[in-house]
């Protein structure tokens, strides 16, 4: 059972946004779609939520057409997490993060509280809880975005049903440290059998933390595969149009990408 893209085209006017473009997300993988500007990778990621329809292809969940699912449907089975919202009123954190709770009194009349305080003190925001959304730093309303998401596809312990979390550049707003920790709930998370997908800028951390890497450019699939095969200097140089050097360093044993 995947999420999977299937030779998609979006077009708007006489811009083609994507061209014929294939890309699928399997539980318990870390998925990284990098490009520059105007690649197309945020419509990729609508396309995957569901939230737009390709002029051409089709999105599947286990096979199912994407858009034959009822909203409720979909927000069981995966959540999208993007930038901070603009709040009209004095939302607190906790108020915020609970919004993502779909799931009423299915796991129990306690799973709700239970689960909120799981995710508040996974995110580090559990001393943050009653303050004010708005007051908030950009970097804690981005946490506060990634819980809300976390909560949305909460299961109890042992429950491996397949989700899918989509990200769009959930790191932005977050300082190096919390940036680091994110991407480890991430991996944390893809190995508790999630499907994860995220549109990162930051190429090094996409190095780091990714199983498999969908480089776009142009609306194109440029390369797609494990982070050695995608990132190297000359693919990448070329794709954004300055040097990037690729190296694996020997002390760090990893990939290391510097732009």
């Amino acid at each position: 059972m995947n999420l999977a893209a299937r030779n998609v085209s979006v077009c708007r006017g006489a811009a083609t946004l994507l061209a014929s473009v294939s890309v699928a997300v399997e539980p318990g993988e870390l998925v990284v779609v990098v490009g520059p500007n105007g690649a197309g990778k945020s419509t990729l990621l609508s396309l995957l939520a569901g939230d737009l329809r390709a002029d051409e292809g089709v999105v599947t969940l286990g096979g199912q057409p994407l858009h034959e699912l009822s909203l409720a449907e979909r927000a069981g089975l995966r959540a999208v997490v993007g930038p901070p919202p603009a709040l009209a009123f004095d939302f607190t954190v906790s108020d915020v993060v609970a919004m993502g709770w779909v799931h009423g009194d299915r796991f129990g009349h306690a799973a709700p509280a239970r689960a909120l305080e799981e995710v508040l003190e996974a995110c580090e925001l559990g001393p943050l809880a009653e303050r004010a959304f708005h007051s908030l730093s950009s970097g804690e309303q981005q946490r506060a975005q990634f819980a809300r998401g976390w909560l949305q596809l909460w299961r109890p312990p042992g429950d491996r049903t397949p989700r899918w979390l989509l990200l769009d550049e959930p790191n932005a707003n977050l300082d190096v440290a919390h940036g680091l920790a994110l991407l480890e709930d991430l991996r944390g998370l893809a190995g508790h059998g999630l499907g994860v997908l995220a549109v990162l800028h930051d190429l090094d951390l996409a190095a780091r933390y990714a199983d498999r890497i969908v480089l776009l450019d142009g609306g194109q699939v440029i390369a797609a595969g494990a982070p050695d095969s995608v990132m190297t200097a000359g693919r990448l140089s070329a794709v954004y149009g300055t040097p990037v050097h690729v190296e694996h360093h020997a002390a760090l044993d990893r990939l290391v990408v510097i732009a």
